[in-house]
């Protein structure tokens, strides 16, 4: 559990990472069906559920995630939702307790490291305004080492690695406020 406060409520983020041993249950099959979804099979799948005693426009957030991959960048990338990359939005999710889920794979196992960087953010007055403030993060990944798939358990991290992303939220969406950790 993660915890975090949202409103003046404690709440926690219950987190489950476990390895996709069903790619079709979790829809790994909808998202390249040139692909066959057993390659997705014990690649991680992370299900973040914020629990907290809040209901309707109180009660919502979002999550913004970020990155990095030995495969792609030695930097950390925002990780929006394929249908979300042209829309002028930093979360990933965005509701009423949103759940994050996310289930990478790669179609071959090479050796690779792939962390993500989730965080939880709330927008002060709800749904009024794009501005973002983070209210709990946490580490995950994976590794690939000859063909082999290690799952990294989730880590608790502090608000001051938010402070690293700063940059690239404020050039990505400048028409949005982006709190420090300090002043979240």
């Amino acid at each position: 559990m993660v915890p975090f406060s949202l409103r003046g409520h404690d709440g926690a983020i219950r987190v489950v990472i476990k390895a996709n041993d069903e790619p079709q249950h979790f829809g790994c099959d909808l998202l390249d069906r040139k692909l066959p979804p057993d390659v997705a099979r014990g690649f991680p799948v992370c299900e973040a559920t914020p629990e907290i005693d809040l209901v309707g426009y109180a009660g919502t957030c979002g999550w913004v995630q970020f990155v990095r991959s030995s495969d792609a960048s030695d930097e950390f990338e925002l990780d929006p939702l394929a249908l979300f990359r042209s829309v002028d939005t930093p979360f990933a999710f965005f509701g009423v307790k949103p759940v994050l889920f996310d289930a990478p794979f790669r179609k071959s196992r090479y050796d690779l490291s792939w962390t993500a960087r989730s965080f939880l953010c709330a927008v002060p007055d709800a749904v009024m305004s794009k501005s973002v403030q983070p209210v709990a993060a946490f580490a995950w990944g994976f590794a690939v080492t000859h063909a082999e798939i290690d799952i990294a358990a989730p880590t608790p991290l502090g608000l001051a690695v938010w402070d690293e992303h700063l940059p690239i939220l404020r050039t990505s969406f400048p028409g949005w406020s982006f709190a420090s950790s300090a002043t979240g």
